[in-house]
């Protein structure tokens, strides 16, 4: 969880880290048509963005690193801040993605494994079987360590159709493939009306 939240961070900051380097590229090679005071020159865009500024408040801050007291323990604490910051992007950026896998069996030779996409395909070809279903989506949720987990069905139906026996004929096709699975599958129906929507 937290390694895919930190891979989230780093796509989103890697986005825009290239857009602003993109604008900044942009900038630069605008006002690097013309030299000296013209209107697209380095010191014309130096002006603009009040640079001299920016020098004065960075130099301020930098003088205030050299000298001793609190000031140094906050700089260190934000220096350690922002090498874990960078070291947390890093891992994220990094670290490969991990597919869970449904595991059908467990054995001193290995594992039988699946992936849950394939499974869920699976189930929802079966789970669509019944006339009285209009149409199904099916999620499998496999157990960390053991074999087996849950998988839980959405099922469309008609107005007309009853939802127990919807529930019933989904769960009389699908049987065989969830025990087989070591699946607990829960079924949940809802009424589909004339448009596609559903309530």
């Amino acid at each position: 969880m937290i390694v895919a939240a930190l891979r989230l961070l780093s796509a989103l900051l890697g986005v825009v880290l290239l857009t602003a380097v993109t604008v900044a590229g942009i900038a630069v090679a605008v006002f690097s048509v013309r030299g000296g005071d013209r209107s697209l020159s380095y010191n014309q865009l130096a002006g603009w963005l009040d640079l001299a500024a920016f020098r004065d408040t960075v130099g301020i801050w930098l003088d205030g690193l050299e000298s001793t007291g609190s000031v140094d323990i906050a700089a260190a604490l934000a220096g350690v801040g922002a090498v874990a910051a960078g070291a947390a992007l890093v891992v994220g950026a990094v670290v490969p993605r991990r597919e869970r896998l449904l595991i059908l069996d467990r054995s001193a030779a290995g594992r039988l494994a699946m992936r849950r996409r394939a499974a869920a395909g699976a189930l929802t070809a079966l789970v669509e079987r019944p006339r009285e279903v209009l149409d199904a989506r099916v999620r499998v949720r496999p157990s960390r360590h053991k074999v087996g987990g849950r998988a839980s069905a959405r099922l469309d139906r008609a107005r007309s159709a009853d939802p127990a026996e919807v529930r019933t004929a989904a769960a009389k096709s699908t049987d065989g493939l969830v025990g087989e699975m070591s699946l607990k599958l829960r079924l949940h129906d809802r009424i589909r009306r004339r448009n596609g929507r559903v309530r």
